[in-house]
């Protein structure tokens, strides 16, 4: 394995027309003749191109794929240092979605050992997981934690768990289940209750974890104590109607006003810096939302000539999905489904500003998840509907893309690189 660069995964749904808000209507069209194999190990080059390490899944409990894994965290950092774990969620209904830790054997990576048993998420349809640290307890240890947030389907199966992982595996630590209120009613299809979709962690503030819940338009900021326990202590608006997706803090790098933030918006097909205060640790929104889309979009009416999709009917065009930093801190990439581009803003530390930068195509229909390079050079994309998984070089002097080779992936839902 040592002529790649970075290893990795693709974790791929392995049922169709999984995580579509548009299944009232019909759902987005695509070739659904296709679906996963579950989780694919793969390796990236020097030059960004990559390849299958193994023709077949890599993560089983015994004999059996597991279903729609749909979102992977990697424990244990970049390198060749032993003690490297994958996290992996299964998007399922509550009866059947769980979450399980699989170690990494460290000189072949497609080879993944179960660590425990698959636990239970408490709640449907797990989308995202965060790996952070607990507070400290009173000989100053901090433990190794797992946070999944279930979307869910009704008010009793969203929220988020977290997960103490050690030796042995995960064990359930907390658990919310009613997620974090009722819905903000600005789309009534979809925000009659909570849906948490992903957290986050500050790197520099730990015992910390931000969920953005995009059932009823807010950050809801937690404490978690030593044992992995999590109290509310704060909750930032967002937007009525505009579905906080994504939230990422920015590394390393802080402003003296405090952390920032940047989250995407789903259903306004926007981003968002937000704050966490230097002064009281409260979250506070930076400016107003930035659409990620061109002003001409969409369409004023579909070609008839071609297969071209009405994106109308979607919501007006607008399905944001992911967004990430670059290694640096100074760029943000945010990926826009339907529109399938990435917009690429500069970020103004002093001013705590956005620039727009560039937009391009992401070579694929749906990008559903976006990884950094561990260095910071390429720039992965997973597309859903297509398919298929983009690479992508990053010129970290201007933030701009350049695209290097796609690779078949059906039903791809998230990629990570070790």
């Amino acid at each position: 394995m040592t002529e790649y660069k970075y290893v990795g995964y693709i974790g791929c749904y392995t049922l169709p027309h999984q995580a579509d808000p548009f299944g009232p209507i019909g759902g987005f069209p695509y070739d659904d003749s296709k679906v996963g194999s579950g989780i694919r190990a793969i390796g990236v080059s020097t030059d960004g191109t990559m390849h299958y390490l193994s023709p077949n899944p890599v993560a089983k409990i015994g004999e059996d794929v597991l279903p729609n894994p749909s979102y992977l965290a990697v424990v244990g950092g970049s390198g060749n240092a032993s003690s490297k774990q994958l996290c992996v969620v299964t998007e399922m209904d509550k009866k059947n979605a769980n979450v399980v830790a699989f170690a990494i054997d460290n000189k072949d990576p497609t080879k993944l050992s179960p660590i425990g048993d698959a636990l239970a998420t408490e709640g449907a349809f797990p989308c995202h997981i965060t790996i952070l640290d607990t507070a400290a307890d009173t000989g100053s240890v901090r433990k190794k934690l797992v946070a999944v947030c279930n979307y869910g389907r009704d008010e009793d199966s969203s929220g988020f768990s977290t997960y103490l992982l050690g030796e042995d595996g995960l064990s359930l630590a907390h658990s919310i289940p009613s997620g974090s209120g009722q819905g903000s009613l600005g789309d009534i299809s979809r925000q009659l209750g909570s849906h948490t979709h992903s957290s986050a962690t500050c790197p520099q503030v730990p015992g910390e974890l931000f969920v953005a819940d995009l059932g009823t338009d807010s950050i809801v900021q937690f404490a978690l104590d030593h044992a992995g326990v999590a109290n509310e202590i704060g909750r930032l608006a967002i937007p009525r109607g505009s579905g906080p997706r994504s939230l990422v803090f920015q590394g390393s790098n802080s402003s003296k006003l405090g952390h920032v933030a940047v989250v995407s918006l789903e259903m306004t097909a926007q981003i968002l810096l937000v704050l966490r205060r230097a002064h009281d640790g409260c979250l506070e929104a930076v400016g107003s939302p930035l659409s990620i889309l061109p002003d001409d979009w969409p369409p004023a009416e579909a070609n008839e000539d071609d297969d071209a999709v009405d994106v109308k009917k979607f919501n007006q065009g607008r399905w944001a999905s992911d967004v990430v930093w670059s290694k640096n801190g100074k760029y943000i990439f945010a990926s826009a489904r339907l529109h399938n581009s990435v917009a690429i803003f500069e970020f103004d530390h002093d001013l705590l500003e956005l620039r727009f930068v560039d937009r391009v195509s992401t070579g694929g229909t749906t990008p559903r998840c976006l990884t950094v390079s561990p260095k910071g050079e390429f720039l992965l994309i997973a597309h859903q509907h297509s398919h298929d998984v983009s690479s992508f070089r990053i010129d970290e002097t201007n933030g701009t893309l350049t695209f290097i080779d796609k690779l078949e992936a059906p039903l791809a839902s998230c990629v990570k690189l070790l």
